[in-house]
């Protein structure tokens, strides 16, 4: 089989991880990206086109939480905007811009942990467990992606 017949054939297969009106655009992403690392086994093509799929997701997830508008409350019981943490943390507004695309290809899970950090409050086990996980998996990503 040739390379471009099993990245067409994975990402015909992958598509209908996401809804009818974007198949398209993700089948011609996952392509790109597949043409863009040269993958040469069917293993890595479908991990590559499943980490796509969830990068869709992640980023469809970011924009049905339409802004960084979410009320939370610090010790004393104010009402702080998320916005204005990450505001009065920021320099100027190009860097404030860059936090919004970082804040794009993180899940909402640890977006919402480091709110609550930032505020002030104490986090609980389970959400400093899923940020510990969250870390070594992430740098398990690097690392394999830093090795290609």
């Amino acid at each position: 089989m040739l390379k471009w017949d099993m990245y067409s054939e994975v990402a015909e297969k992958m598509k209908r991880k996401v809804p009818d009106p974007e198949r398209q655009d993700i089948k011609q992403e996952i392509i790109t990206r597949l043409a863009e690392r040269d993958c040469q086994t069917e293993a890595l093509a479908y991990c590559i086109a499943n980490e796509t799929t969830v990068e869709y997701w992640r980023r469809e997830r970011y924009r049905q939480m339409d802004s960084l508008d979410w009320l939370i409350f610090d010790p004393e019981g104010n009402p702080l905007r998320v916005i204005d943490i990450l505001e009065a943390h920021e320099a100027n507004l190009d860097d404030l811009a860059f936090s919004k695309e970082l804040l794009a290809n993180l899940p909402v899970r640890v977006v919402k942990i480091a709110s609550r950090r930032l505020a002030g409050y104490p986090i609980s086990r389970a959400d400093a467990k899923y940020l510990e996980r969250w870390r070594i998996n992430s740098k398990t990503k690097q690392l394999r992606l830093a090795l290609k």
